[in-house]
């Protein structure tokens, strides 16, 4: 499908390779301005530049008049290779194995070989490739760098239209922070430069993309080992504590100088909005169980949430025992109350590196002060007249709470004549309804 502005075509139109001749039906003013456009054309296989294209003007007899053999060349991108990708884990920093497999689109010209591009960091001294099927050709691999390649030896099978590619890399590193990452897969051959540089004298051979694909792989954070969730007093978390909580773990990945913490308390749990200072610890070595003081820090409180940001001292490596001690917290919940914390390790722009959690159960009581207990007449066997007892509470107790009080062994209450009153902060009694069995004031 031909076009033309600023001449006229007779309509004929002679094909020799990749040359078009256009034949005009009427002479062409000098310096007239000639514009084609045609459709049909098909890039070259190559990506990349295309060389340059070369136009002529001939007489009906074959003889030049005008040339321009360097127009302007373009760029061809890639054809769409399709290939999937899959990795055995997607765990930062996790050891891993790369699958991709796919299908030839068109038949690859001899000499075509695979490039896979890795995220920095995925090939370790150990990686290797350990299965490869391109259509049954026998193959080599290098890796290095970023970058494996795969080639099938000289001789061996066509890369055909419709042949199966399978290649396996093992021992892979994962990205050590979490997030989407690029595995980039591309078929490759080897052209004269003349062809992209369209210059006759250029000898030198150039490394060009045929088809190629990305293909985006989630990462997602590394687990934390060894957690401990307790108050700078107690192992487990009293009832009503109020000061500095410790949370310890041990890293699987690496976490950066000005990297932060992220702690989700439990709501019913804890309460943190009085919480104005944090401090950071880690240990000197990967199997140190000793923490020492590393940096300074800020923190921001939101909701539940406590973010605590390094603002100087030394990256922590991989399996290293860290201590954030964060204040003030205070337990709200009562014994048995349970919930989970989450920690977070994230960088300075609050990417995930390392994530996991832990439960935490408040499993001690406070402790009620200056109790004491009198009654007018205490003689063995007999009823005793009135039985006074104060104490100064530690936590509040919620409406609808319950105090509970057992007597001694061998000691009985007669309910016909049971009463009970109670006064609070200095008030004066006043009756409660009791329930038989223990003696309990309702509040």
């Amino acid at each position: 499908d031909i076009s033309a502005f600023g001449a006229q075509l007779s309509g004929a139109v002679s094909i020799s390779g990749n040359s078009l001749e256009l034949i005009t039906s009427a002479n062409l003013a000098e310096e007239a301005d000639v514009r084609f456009t045609i459709r049909g054309v098909k890039a070259p296989a190559i990506a990349g530049r295309t060389g340059t294209f070369q136009i002529r003007t001939v007489s009906s007899d074959g003889r030049e008049i005008d040339v321009d053999l360097d127009v302007e060349a373009l760029t061809t991108l890639p054809g769409d290779m399709d290939v999937t990708a899959s990795l055995s884990s997607r765990v930062a920093g996790a050891t891993s194995t790369l699958l991709i497999t796919g299908i030839v689109q068109e038949t690859l010209p001899p000499g075509a070989w695979f490039e896979v591009d890795f995220p920095p960091g995925a090939l370790l001294p150990d990686s290797s490739a350990t299965q490869e099927v391109l259509n049954g050709a026998t193959v080599s691999y290098s890796l290095g760098g970023s970058v494996a390649v795969v080639t099938p030896v000289h001789g061996s099978a066509m890369l055909d239209a419709g042949a199966v590619i399978s290649m396996s890399f093992a021992r892979l590193r994962n990205p050590q922070v979490a997030g989407d990452y690029e595995y980039k897969v591309r078929s490759m051959v080897s052209v004269p430069s003349v062809l992209t540089t369209g210059i006759s004298t250029d000898v030198l051979m150039v490394k060009s993309v045929i088809d190629e694909a990305v293909i985006t792989l989630r990462i997602t954070p590394g687990p934390l080992a060894s957690m401990e969730v307790l108050s700078a007093e107690t192992a487990g978390g009293n009832v009503g504590f109020r000061g500095a909580m410790r949370v310890r773990f041990r890293v699987s990945n690496p976490v950066p100088a000005d990297g932060a913490v992220e702690i989700t308390f439990p709501s019913g749990v804890f309460d943190v909005s009085s919480v104005v200072s944090a401090t950071f610890k880690a240990a000197r070595s990967h199997a140190a169980h000793v923490v020492y003081a590393d940096g300074s820090t800020c923190v921001d409180v939101e909701d539940n949430n406590v973010t605590i940001s390094r603002t100087s001292g030394v990256p922590v490596g991989t399996g290293v025992l860290m201590e954030v001690e964060v204040s003030t917290v205070q337990v709200v919940g009562f014994v048995g109350t349970a919930g989970t914390v989450v920690i977070r390790t994230t960088t300075k722009d609050g990417v995930s590196i390392n994530l996991d959690s832990t439960p935490f159960t408040v499993s001690l009581h406070g402790v009620l002060a200056q109790l004491t207990i009198d009654a007018d007449v205490f003689l063995a066997g007999t009823r005793v007249p009135a039985l006074d007892m104060t104490f100064y509470t530690a936590n509040a107790i919620p409406p609808s709470g319950v105090i509970v009080l057992l007597l001694p062994a061998g000691a009985a209450i007669d309910p016909s004549s049971l009463s009970c009153s109670l006064g609070i902060s200095g008030e004066l009694p006043s009756p409660v309804s009791t329930t038989q069995g223990l003696v309990a004031g309702e509040l």
